[in-house]
């Protein structure tokens, strides 16, 4: 397996919420909030992030929705459904309807690190093309 991304989390908020004027927040100031997630068994790597962090802040996120495509998290927390915990990246959708914010768990960022994983005896030549590519997109 090898990191070949680590992105920021962000708070994904209807423009309607309270913390939508705000640039950052701090992650144990969301307990009472309600959580749009990714289900685990779609990617365990993401949410055990999300609530290990929620849980060293002391609380366990309400999730009232769950959806396997962050498209589709980011159009129910538009829709006022609730607040999600999204990859940095995802900042690239931009709706008049979505404020991202930056999350602080105390004075350090929340980060979430993608990886490849392959067999080093696969002789395929598609697999290393792709690994470049990875890599190269990656570090963008």
């Amino acid at each position: 397996v090898d990191s070949f991304c680590e992105q920021e989390l962000m708070l994904a908020v209807p423009v309607s919420h309270p913390l939508a004027s705000q640039t950052r927040v701090q992650l144990k100031d969301l307990a009472a909030e309600s959580f749009i997630g990714f289900p685990f068994n779609d990617g365990p790597g993401f949410e055990s992030v999300v609530m290990a962090a929620c849980r060293d802040c002391g609380f366990v996120p309400n999730f009232v929705q769950v959806a396997s495509e962050m498209q589709i998290i980011l159009a129910l927390v538009s829709s006022g459904l609730g607040i999600a915990l999204v990859p940095e990246s995802l900042q690239v959708v931009k709706t008049r309807y979505l404020a991202y914010l930056k999350v602080r768990k105390g004075n350090t960022s929340l980060k979430y690190a993608l990886g490849l994983a392959f067999r080093p005896t696969n002789s395929n030549p598609a697999l290393d093309a792709f690994i470049a590519i990875a890599q190269r997109v990656g570090r963008r």
